[in-house]
């Protein structure tokens, strides 16, 4: 460029740059191609004028953009190389910060790309719309990460004693007015069936009537995890939120258990803890769940045959049927 010619970046530029092995943390798009914000774009370009020893060239401020639609989203989305996702979640790290996809997006756009949640190229249980605009994707299917889900499960329905009276909803999209839409890695309630049962919380109907939700993470942050609970905390009718992160191994269970009494407002968690392999048993190691509260049945209604009052899960359990998967 001339000397003080004035360069002006407006919106997202698609601009090829050396993409080494390992990505850095906040960039994205397709091999070979980082689709660079406005403002990353004009450091990049700073920095090469200064190396260059050419002139500084006179930056305009960005105009102010207006949020990607649903279609752009998914282009952007499709345009990702699987591979360089998986990778990059694939570090050794337990706590790896989401991989940024795009900026720019409301919350409307998102929840129009997502739609019901199927066909999507990464699962709805796997994004997360920052309050920034950024869609990230914290975490990825792993064999770890579904034996998780599905061991709990398993445990948590024989614990109930009988399993056939809980509604199974495992990742369900679901809705908030006002906010992103979401999905748990597995989901409990009552069946239209459960003897005894109140009915839904408005706006609730069967189909999505949550009262547990299990959030899992392998790579995903705690922070990510946390921000998971926040969304379910104001959701109708939850009543217990269970947060699990295992290790790469499946050797190392964390766990945050929140009971829901007030909505909107994400409590204490009233059982914690941290379950390893290597040390002893301890009773610590279980979470115990209300069956009426699960079920929405009254304290001067009977429980149905067969349930338990309330159900106990081994989290060591859950963990050594983990490590026997993989």
């Amino acid at each position: 460029t001339d000397t003080g010619a004035e360069l002006e970046v407006h919106d997202c530029i698609l601009i090829s740059f050396p993409v080494s092995k390992k990505k850095e943390k906040n960039e994205y798009g397709r091999r070979g191609y980082v689709l660079q914000s406005p403002e990353l774009l004009k450091a990049r370009v700073a920095v090469s004028i200064e190396e260059s020893s050419i002139a500084t060239a006179s930056m305009s401020s960005p105009r102010p953009t207006q949020s990607k639609t649903a279609r752009e989203i998914r282009d952007i989305i499709d345009a990702l190389e699987f591979d360089d996702v998986a990778s990059y979640f694939e570090q050794d790290d337990d706590e790896i910060d989401p991989y940024v996809v795009c900026d720019g997006v409301s919350v409307g756009a998102f929840n129009r790309y997502i739609g019901d949640g199927e066909g999507l190229r990464f699962a709805l249980r796997f994004l997360q719309l920052s309050d920034d605009g950024r869609i990230l994707i914290v975490d990825l299917s792993t064999t770890v990460h579904e034996s998780t889900v599905q061991c709990f499960e398993f445990e948590f329905l024989t614990a109930t004693g009988n399993g056939r009276l809980v509604k199974i909803g495992g990742s369900t999209t679901v809705s908030r007015v006002g906010l992103p839409k979401k999905e748990a890695d597995d989901t409990y309630g009552p069946l239209r069936s459960t003897p005894n049962r109140t009915r839904p919380p408005r706006p609730r109907i069967i189909a999505d009537w949550v009262t547990l939700a299990v959030e899992v993470g392998r790579a995903q942050t705690w922070a990510s995890l946390e921000t998971a609970a926040q969304w379910w905390c104001g959701y109708a009718g939850i009543q217990y939120i269970l947060l699990l992160k295992v290790s790469r191994p499946g050797t190392q269970i964390t766990y945050r258990l929140y009971e829901i009494n007030i909505p909107q407002c994400l409590p204490p968690p009233s059982a914690t803890g941290i379950i390893r392999r290597r040390n002893r048993p301890r009773p610590a190691d279980s979470v115990t769940f209300n069956m009426r509260r699960i079920l929405s049945i009254p304290a001067n209604q009977p429980l149905p045959n067969g349930l338990n009052p309330n159900a106990v899960v081994d989290l060591r359990i859950v963990m050594e049927q983990v490590i026997d998967t993989i």
